[in-house]
């Protein structure tokens, strides 16, 4: 999505990935080799809180293969998402770096990160209060990026790159791209080369099937997702014949999903189609998933599958705009979630958030001309030096 709106003044090339090939053709860019961390292992490792993958080796790997990639193509700028050894290949290559990131990856985001419920220290969470809760996960939070860092550190002194304090500055660019809004993820005074966008998830126009013609105008319709992240084994509740009072319609890969009369199972659907018929989504916290659910005014129940999806949960239940499922295991604790739920349509929020992209929509478009224009390259010259 980012892409279609810088290609109105640069020609674009994806980095390859054998996931995604297909897509990336289809939308029309090119694409170029390039060695990098396997998706599924990041994944996995993450989940587990086991970053064994992030070691001296295998970041070299990736860096070095980065640089002579950025050698050959010779581009006016890179963009990055979260691609951990990019900083370091770009300050090699004297390239701007322009890094797009989530609100709570900011490291001015206003809130503490909270502790995920898969983290070993989560069992102590409820023998301290709010305030010292945050204190010491701030500090363990600090502490572990710090230990994250040490194999960047090693890298950065062996190729004689800049010296650099935690994790969080290897994710930072020249040009930072929030794309997030201050409502769901505030963010502390922000210095000139960070920049709120609007949130970015894909949105077709193309209409895939007729599903709203074939749902039961008499019944409150539930639309269930689980991205490409989510686990559709946890939501295996919707089996339960309770839940035949409702339309359920869900995209993706729902083989765990019964196929019942009030049961539409789909690949995939454009959720235009259905979302001003839909009273609440279940998902698994993806960014994509919550912001166009809440542009509807739908609440949504989560079952997350990795700590970044805990932090968007977290968001939800500031805004009264949804729950965790995560920790309820029992069909009549979900059913009773799912019951106190889909009557809470919530416009009031709606109209926040289309106020606030209306605000930033224009952003983007400034920090694309401003790029376009070189009038950025200075900045990102004296950021570099220092």
């Amino acid at each position: 999505m980012l892409a279609r709106h810088f290609s109105s003044c640069f020609e674009i090339r994806f980095a390859h990935s054998e996931r995604y090939a297909d897509f990336i053709t289809q939308e029309g860019y090119q694409t170029f080799y390039c060695k990098s961390f396997d998706a599924q292992e990041v994944m996995t490792g993450a989940k587990n809180f086991d970053f064994s993958w992030i070691n001296e080796e295998a970041l070299t790997t990736v860096y070095l293969d980065q640089v002579r990639n950025i050698k050959i193509f010779q581009p006016f700028a890179v963009l990055g998402d979260t691609s951990l050894t990019l900083k370091m290949a770009l300050e090699k290559t004297g390239i701007t770096y322009i890094s797009l990131m989530n609100g709570y990856m900011s490291k001015y985001y206003a809130f503490s990160r909270k502790i995920s419920r898969t983290h070993p220290f989560y069992k102590y969470v409820n023998l301290l209060s709010g305030q010292v809760l945050d204190l010491v996960t701030e500090k363990g939070e600090a502490l572990a990026f710090y230990k994250l860092h040490r194999p960047f550190k090693k890298i950065r002194l062996e190729y004689n790159l800049l010296k650099k304090i935690s994790y969080l500055d290897e994710l930072e660019g020249d040009i930072n791209l929030i794309c997030d809004l201050p409502v769901m993820f505030p963010q502390n005074p922000l210095p000139a080369n960070y920049t709120l966008i609007a949130p970015l998830y894909y949105d077709t126009e193309i209409i895939y099937s007729q599903i709203k013609s074939r749902l039961d105008k008499n019944k409150k319709t539930i639309f269930v997702t689980m991205g490409s992240t989510g686990d559709w084994e946890k939501v295996t509740f919707l089996n339960n014949p309770w839940f035949a009072k409702y339309n359920i319609v869900t995209a993706g890969d729902s083989a765990f999903i019964l196929n019942a009369d009030h049961i539409i199972n789909t690949a995939f659907i454009n959720i235009h189609e259905i979302f001003n018929v839909t009273d609440l989504v279940i998902c698994q916290g993806g960014n994509g998933s919550i912001y166009q659910s809440l542009l509807y005014g739908i609440p949504l129940l989560c079952k997350t599958n990795n700590f970044e999806q805990e932090w968007n949960v977290e968001a939800l239940i500031r805004l009264n705009a949804g729950a965790s499922l995560d920790g309820i295991e029992t069909p009549g604790d979900c059913i009773n979630l799912v019951e106190s739920w889909i009557e809470k349509k919530n416009f009031n929020l709606k109209e926040l958030l289309q106020t606030q992209i209306k605000m930033q929509s224009g952003n983007l478009a400034t920090v694309i001309r401003k790029i376009a224009t070189g009038l950025l390259q200075s900045t990102a010259t004296d950021l570099q030096r220092r």
